[in-house]
């Protein structure tokens, strides 16, 4: 939200349904949680562009459920507000793809390779 909405100060457990709310698509995790905890918002922007979240919040009373991470640098430049959800989870599952046939070039692979040692890292 911006730093003047007028929910600013409020708790935002009483204003879930009060404002229009901008989220992710439907079928990502954050868009899963944001219905489980948003049971009847006012009105949705789909949307995961930083720069259209940043300007739809500083242009209107829009709320967003987004990333805190994707919206840090956002609230350090000082035009929008981030408040955190306790009841959110900050873990997501993340990946890449690859075509089957597909060879890497040679720093490609080192990349996986590194990717492949990190992932084993967090897992163990």
């Amino acid at each position: 939200m911006r730093r003047d909405h007028p929910a600013a100060n409020k708790p935002l457990k009483n204003l879930v349904s009060d404002y229009p709310w901008i989220t992710s698509a439907p079928g990502s995790p954050l868009r899963t949680q944001f219905s489980e905890i948003v049971k009847h918002p006012a009105s949705i922007v789909e949307t995961s562009s930083v720069s259209m979240i940043r300007e739809i919040l500083l242009q209107s009373d829009h709320l967003a459920f987004v990333s805190h991470l994707m919206m840090a640098k956002e609230g350090a430049r000082g035009g929008i507000l981030v408040r955190p959800l306790d009841k959110v989870s900050a873990r997501q599952s993340v990946g890449f793809t690859r075509r089957c046939d597909d060879l890497p070039t040679p720093t490609q692979h080192l990349f996986l390779e590194i990717l492949a040692d990190e992932a084993r890292k967090l897992v163990a």
